[in-house]
């Protein structure tokens, strides 16, 4: 792939680099000190924040925060910002969702630990972006969540596995949530790193009200 990048000078005109705003997702709690000095919107216990994209070559993307000096540079205001980053986050770096079996094995060719059988008595599946980067802001692509809660036939329980993937698991029986929280912390507390946890909490996706809200 080419480098695509935006001239730094540029980078002073918004209209510019309006095709490169992107948003991701952070927790509210853990972030409060930058929150005071990037834009940013809430969502449940998380925050929607943004960034430009600078250059994409091969593997590599390179992004740089936006803070509120940039806001009053360009002359913008949030819900611009927003509206751009709805339309070109998805656009720029596409969701991808995996059965857990089609993700371990793409991670591990060999691996054959984990059977079809075993997938179907745990119908547990994994969103991200293409490059893996920050794939939990999947979760405000417009109508992503609605359509794959139509296509299971089910809600869902959404779980935070990190900044850059979660797990979607068809909702059979709500009971089974403190289960299901016990699962987070553990992955948090042992398998994620600290800049990288999303939330401890546990989100559902309710398909007859068609929201997302903390279980």
């Amino acid at each position: 792939m080419k480098d695509r990048s935006v001239d730094m000078h540029q980078y002073l005109n918004y209209d510019s680099v309006r095709k490169r705003v992107v948003y991701k997702l952070v927790n509210t709690e853990r972030n409060r000190d930058l929150l005071e000095n990037i834009p940013h919107m809430d969502f449940l216990d998380l925050s929607v924040v943004f960034q430009c994209l600078v250059s994409q070559e091969g593997q590599g993307t390179v992004y740089i925060l936006v803070y509120n000096v940039h806001m009053k540079l360009w002359d913008v205001e949030l819900e611009t910002l927003y509206h751009d980053a709805l339309e070109n986050t998805p656009r720029i770096m596409p969701y991808e969702i995996k059965s857990m079996e089609e993700a371990i094995r793409a991670e591990n060719p060999d691996c054959d630990g984990f059977t079809a059988e075993s997938a179907d008595s745990v119908p547990m599946y994994v969103l991200t972006n293409i490059k893996k980067i920050e794939g939990a802001a999947c979760m405000l692509y417009p109508g992503l969540i609605r359509e794959f809660a139509d296509r299971t036939g089910s809600s869902l329980f959404i779980i935070p596995s990190s900044v850059h993937e979660l797990l979607i698991l068809p909702v059979e029986d709500m009971k089974e949530t403190e289960e299901i929280r016990s699962m987070i912390r553990e992955i948090n507390d042992t398998q994620v790193q600290p800049d990288e946890i999303l939330s401890y909490s546990l989100y559902c996706y309710d398909r007859e009200e068609g929201r997302i809200y903390i279980c």
